[in-house]
């Protein structure tokens, strides 16, 4: 049963409105300024106030939050759609380490790991990976997210990297440049309500060790100037 209310309820927090997800149905179909403009208000109230609702709720145990922007950056794509058919908030640790949580006409999308911003910090990784201690924790961690739910998503290359045998027991790890779990939810019966807050927060609670490991391996590698935060979804 979903809770009736939020222990990290410090800002008004109702839950999020299925008619966000109608929203990003509506806009997948046109995705125009003139669809953007006749429901602006829709996206205001039903997905940016909702979410930005979380973010101030969770800033105090999981750190800073930011939201993505809606629009698109179109400059370097062959797609001139303006508007992002999804709405991205991450946590924590910038850039590109934290905690993620997103909603789009599929529902709700909940994880975290890091993006990596640098070949250092891919390689950084990987190292990790590969020393029986470290890679034998970040191996049980991953299979303990996977179990509960979560899949693992981000860039690889399709053999083993440079230096790496392809019988290494934890080659599918280090196959990956970045390391994402994410959890697809779709629209659960505690969406709608404050609980919400709660449920997403329960499960970046089970993924800190994870995340703890991975600040530990990249604080110490400095990421590219000018880098932004990636804005791709999350499927």
């Amino acid at each position: 049963m979903p809770r009736e209310t939020s222990s990290l309820r410090g800002v008004t927090f109702q839950g999020i409105p299925i008619r966000a997800l109608e929203f990003y149905e509506g806009l997948e179909a046109d995705n125009s300024r003139t669809y953007w403009t006749r429901q602006q208000g829709v996206y205001n109230d039903s997905v940016r106030a909702p979410l930005q609702a979380i973010a101030d709720a969770v800033e105090a145990e999981f750190g800073t939050a930011k939201l993505f922007r809606p629009h698109r950056d179109v400059r370097f794509s062959a797609d001139k759609s303006p508007y992002k058919t999804h709405q991205g908030l991450v946590v924590g640790k910038p850039p590109g380490l934290g905690y993620y949580v997103q909603i789009s006409a599929d529902g709700l999308a909940v994880g975290g790991g890091f993006h990596a911003t640098s070949p250092a910090q891919t390689a950084a990784w990987r190292a990790a990976v590969d020393a029986p201690g470290t890679g034998g924790e970040i191996a049980r961690l991953v299979t303990a997210a996977t179990a509960a739910g979560a899949e693992v998503r981000g860039d690889q290359v399709k053999t083993a990297p440079r230096g790496y045998a392809v019988d290494h027991p934890r080659i599918e790890l280090i196959r990956r440049h970045e390391l994402m779990l994410i959890e697809q939810l779709g629209a659960p019966d505690w969406l709608e309500t404050p609980a919400a807050v709660d449920e997403i927060a329960d499960r970046w609670r089970r993924l800190s060790p994870l995340i703890t490991m991975l600040d530990a391996i990249l604080s110490a590698v400095p990421p590219p100037t000018g880098h932004h935060a990636p804005t791709t979804r999350v499927r």
